[in-house]
């Protein structure tokens, strides 16, 4: 592999992990999570797209 792609990947990986935590959160919530638990999954959905929008940018 190349320097560049070494460079890259730990800010992939961390960015499939929280695509796939908001995934997770996205799906509960649609499906199984109660009502009351709205308003927490919201906010951890938020900050979990703040984190990831944050890696893409240090990825390029």
């Amino acid at each position: 592999m190349s320097k560049t792609f070494d460079k890259l990947q730990p800010y992939m990986e961390r960015a499939m992990a929280i695509h796939t935590a908001m995934t997770l959160f996205e799906w509960d919530n649609e499906t199984l999570a109660p009502k009351e638990a709205g308003p927490l999954t919201a906010r951890v959905i938020g900050t979990l797209s703040e984190e990831y929008m944050e890696i893409l940018p240090a990825a390029r």
